[in-house]
């Protein structure tokens, strides 16, 4: 299977297969949906949500992997609209919070990195760990 799907990847048939995007994006937006119900979501204009858009719509219908027997829950986003993050405060937070997250990450990964990087952990880890393993006996 691993060399079909290369072959696959090479050809650009599943090009978007190794990108994070999809299922963090739907990580996160059914955590959020957890805790607001469902909503609109706006995003930074981007080719591979945009492909992946009805698949977003669909997972409730896929099993989930990381629970046997059982399917993926709802994706609670009842819209999805792209934007420009110049004309948008909200994208631009956003961006903010993201960028906060990939440098606490990093930090994570290599080790070291600057003061920023640690204070980061008291904000981030609790929602990140939240979001992506929801029932982690961290908490």
């Amino acid at each position: 299977m691993a060399d079909e799907t290369a072959a696959d990847l090479a050809a650009g048939e599943q090009r978007d297969l190794l990108d994070p995007a999809v299922p963090s994006l739907y990580c996160l937006c059914t955590s959020f949906g957890e805790s607001v119900g469902q909503f609109r979501l706006v995003h930074d204009a981007s080719k591979v949500i945009d492909r992946n858009a009805m698949l977003l719509r669909m997972a409730h219908l896929l099993p989930d992997l990381a629970r046997p027997g059982q399917f993926n829950d709802p994706f609670p986003a009842t819209q999805i609209d792209f934007a420009d993050s110049k004309a948008h405060p909200q994208l631009q937070l956003a961006d903010l919070a993201a960028g906060a997250v990939r440098q606490w990450a990093a930090h994570l990964a290599v080790g070291g990195g600057d003061r920023f990087s640690e204070e980061l952990a008291d904000v981030v880890r609790p929602w990140v760990v939240d979001a992506i393993w929801p029932s982690s006996p961290e908490h």
